[in-house]
C-alpha cells in the first residue's frame, strides 16, 4: 500500500500542477517567515511565494533587487523572480514593496500562469479575488525557518559563485584585492545607520519615489557591506571563513550594480 501510494505521489508531481508542489510551496513560505529570512532591523518585511501550473515556485520579497538577507538559502527549485536577468533591472525596480505584483510580474513576462499565492492572510488579501491564495496559519510558521540549497550569490550570480567555488583554498587570497595599509574595523553603527536609510523611503505615506529612492540607499549599503565583507576576508581566521566572506563581498558587488543600472536614466530607470 506505501508503495502504491508513492508511486501515485511520484506520478502526479511528474505530470505537474500538484498538490505536492502546492505543500512543499507552503513549507517553503513558512520558512521564509521565520528568522533568519526576516532581517532583526525591517519594515513590513515580506515574502511572497508563487507556484505555476507546471509547478515552478516564485519568491520575492519587498526589499531591493535581488536582496536575501544575511544568512538565508534558496532551494534549489525556487526562483528568485527579482534575480531574473531576462527582466530589465528597471522594471524588477518597480517591484520594489510589491512581492506579490513581482511575482504576477515575472509569471507575465514569462508567458507562465500562476496556480496559487502564498502568504499570511493579510499579505493575500488584496490579491484573493484575482487568484488562488493559500493562506499560512501562525502554527504553519517555525521558530527557525533555515533552509538547504543555494547560497545568496548563488542564487543571484551562479556563474561568479561557480569560479569562486572552483579557487583552490592555497591561493584563495590571490583573488583579494591588495589589502589597504592602514585597516580599520568597520564601525557598527555605521552599518545600521546605512540599513536604516534604505528603510526610510518605505515608509513614506506620500510621493512617488519611494521605490527609487530605496534602492539608491541601497546602493550606498551595498557599498559599504562591500568593505565590511572584505575587512572579514583579511582577518578570517580560516579559510572556510574568508570564503564565506568573499562570497558576500561578491554578492554585495552584485547587488550595487543591479541597483545602479536599475536607477540609471539612460537605462529606462524605475521611474521611467
Amino acid at each position: 500500500m506505501a508503495a502504491a501510494a508513492k508511486a501515485g505521489l511520484l506520478q502526479r508531481k511528474s505530470a505537474g500542477n500538484t498538490d505536492a508542489d502546492i505543500e512543499i510551496a507552503r513549507r517553503i513560505s513558512a520558512a521564509l517567515h521565520a528568522p533568519p529570512s526576516i532581517p532583526a532591523a525591517s519594515y513590513q518585511f515580506v515574502w511572497a511565494v508563487g507556484v505555476t501550473s507546471e509547478g515552478q515556485i516564485l519568491a520575492a520579497n519587498s526589499y531591493g533587487i535581488g536582496y536575501i538577507p544575511d544568512g538565508v538559502k534558496l532551494p534549489g527549485q525556487v526562483t528568485l523572480v527579482s534575480a531574473d536577468e531576462a527582466i530589465s533591472p528597471a522594471e524588477r525596480g518597480r517591484w520594489v514593496n510589491f512581492p506579490f505584483l513581482a511575482i504576477q510580474g515575472w509569471a507575465q513576462f514569462h508567458g507562465k500562469t500562476l496556480r496559487a499565492i502564498i502568504g499570511t492572510p493579510e499579505e493575500v488579501k488584496p490579491y484573493k479575488s484575482s487568484m488562488h491564495a493559500e493562506e499560512l496559519a501562525p502554527d504553519d510558521i517555525p521558530a527557525d525557518g533555515t533552509m538547504q540549497g543555494r547560497s545568496r550569490l548563488q542564487v543571484i550570480a551562479p556563474e561568479a559563485a561557480a569560479r569562486l567555488e572552483e579557487w583552490a583554498d592555497v591561493t584563495l587570497y590571490e583573488a583579494l584585492p591588495p589589502r589597504p595599509v592602514q585597516d580599520a574595523p568597520p564601525d557598527a553603527k555605521q552599518t545600521m545607520k546605512l540599513w536604516v536609510e534604505t528603510i526610510k523611503p518605505l515608509l513614506r505615506t506620500t510621493g512617488t519615489n519611494g521605490p527609487v529612492d530605496h534602492l539608491t540607499k541601497l546602493i550606498a549599503y551595498a557599498d559599504h557591506m562591500q568593505s565590511v565583507e572584505l575587512y572579514k576576508a583579511y582577518t578570517a581566521p580560516h579559510v572556510a571563513a574568508q570564503r564565506a566572506a568573499m562570497s558576500d563581498w561578491i554578492y554585495w558587488q552584485h547587488v550595487s550594480s543591479i541597483c545602479q543600472d536599475a536607477t540609471n536614466p539612460v537605462l529606462g530607470s524605475v521611474q521611467a
